[in-house]
Protein backbone atom coordinates (compact mmCIF):
# COMPACT_ATOMS: atom_id res chain seq x y z
CA UNK A 1 0.00 0.00 0.00
CA UNK A 2 1.62 3.36 -0.50
CA UNK A 3 0.35 5.18 2.21
CA UNK A 4 2.11 2.73 4.43
CA UNK A 5 5.42 3.01 2.22
CA UNK A 6 5.45 6.83 3.02
CA UNK A 7 4.62 6.53 6.59
CA UNK A 8 7.33 3.97 6.96
CA UNK A 9 10.67 5.92 5.38
CA UNK A 10 8.95 9.51 6.84
CA UNK A 11 9.65 7.30 10.39
CA UNK A 12 12.96 5.87 9.06
CA UNK A 13 14.45 9.28 8.41
CA UNK A 14 12.73 10.54 11.57
CA UNK A 15 15.38 8.11 13.60
CA UNK A 16 17.83 8.84 11.76
CA UNK A 17 17.95 12.64 11.60
CA UNK A 18 20.44 14.17 13.27
CA UNK A 19 20.29 17.71 15.09
CA UNK A 20 20.75 20.16 12.83
CA UNK A 21 21.71 24.03 13.83
CA UNK A 22 18.96 26.63 11.71
CA UNK A 23 20.29 29.83 11.45
CA UNK A 24 17.58 32.86 10.96
CA UNK A 25 20.04 36.15 10.98
CA UNK A 26 23.15 37.11 10.00
CA UNK A 27 25.75 35.38 11.82
CA UNK A 28 29.77 37.53 12.47
CA UNK A 29 30.61 36.68 8.47
CA UNK A 30 29.04 39.23 7.80
CA UNK A 31 31.07 41.78 9.51
CA UNK A 32 34.05 40.19 10.11
CA UNK A 33 36.42 41.02 11.40
CA UNK A 34 34.42 43.30 13.32
CA UNK A 35 31.55 42.17 15.37
CA UNK A 36 28.35 41.81 14.63
CA UNK A 37 26.63 44.15 17.77
CA UNK A 38 28.66 46.97 16.89
CA UNK A 39 27.28 47.82 13.82
CA UNK A 40 24.15 50.31 12.99
CA UNK A 41 22.08 50.64 10.01
CA UNK A 42 20.62 54.16 8.75
CA UNK A 43 17.37 54.88 9.79
CA UNK A 44 15.42 57.91 7.33
CA UNK A 45 13.89 59.84 9.87
CA UNK A 46 10.34 61.54 8.03
CA UNK A 47 12.36 65.01 8.35
CA UNK A 48 14.83 63.28 6.47
CA UNK A 49 17.27 62.93 8.67
CA UNK A 50 19.52 59.65 9.05
CA UNK A 51 19.39 58.18 12.78
CA UNK A 52 21.98 54.75 13.26
CA UNK A 53 20.53 52.29 14.59
CA UNK A 54 22.19 49.38 16.51
CA UNK A 55 21.57 45.50 14.85
CA UNK A 56 19.21 43.37 16.64
CA UNK A 57 19.79 40.45 14.30
CA UNK A 58 21.80 37.87 15.05
CA UNK A 59 22.47 33.80 14.26
CA UNK A 60 18.85 33.12 16.51
CA UNK A 61 16.61 36.43 15.71
CA UNK A 62 15.92 38.65 12.31
CA UNK A 63 14.58 41.74 13.23
CA UNK A 64 11.41 42.95 10.20
CA UNK A 65 12.44 46.34 11.07
CA UNK A 66 16.09 45.65 9.61
CA UNK A 67 15.26 43.87 6.39
CA UNK A 68 13.33 46.75 5.51
CA UNK A 69 15.87 49.10 6.62
CA UNK A 70 18.73 47.02 4.09
CA UNK A 71 15.52 46.39 1.20
CA UNK A 72 14.90 50.71 1.15
CA UNK A 73 18.73 51.70 1.09
CA UNK A 74 18.38 50.66 -2.49
CA UNK A 75 14.77 51.76 -4.25
CA UNK A 76 14.62 49.88 -7.34
CA UNK A 77 17.06 47.47 -7.24
CA UNK A 78 17.76 44.20 -5.25
CA UNK A 79 17.60 44.53 -1.46
CA UNK A 80 20.82 44.68 0.26
CA UNK A 81 21.81 41.60 2.99
CA UNK A 82 23.25 41.88 5.91
CA UNK A 83 26.51 41.85 3.99
CA UNK A 84 26.55 45.08 3.13
CA UNK A 85 26.22 46.43 6.60
CA UNK A 86 30.25 47.12 6.52
CA UNK A 87 29.73 48.88 3.07
CA UNK A 88 27.10 51.05 4.49
CA UNK A 89 29.07 52.07 7.76
CA UNK A 90 32.64 52.35 6.11
CA UNK A 91 31.62 53.24 2.21
CA UNK A 92 33.87 51.36 -0.33
CA UNK A 93 37.19 51.17 1.96
CA UNK A 94 34.96 48.06 3.82
CA UNK A 95 36.08 44.33 2.67
CA UNK A 96 33.23 42.47 0.45
CA UNK A 97 31.10 40.22 3.23
CA UNK A 98 28.79 37.18 1.50
CA UNK A 99 25.20 37.41 1.15
CA UNK A 100 23.20 36.96 4.46
CA UNK A 101 19.85 37.43 4.09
Amino acid sequence: DLQESSDSEDEGFLEDDVDAEVLVGPTHFAVRPLRLQDQTLPHICYDGGILHVPLMSGPQCMSLGEAMRLANVRTGQAPLSFGSVLHLNMGKKAPCRPCMF
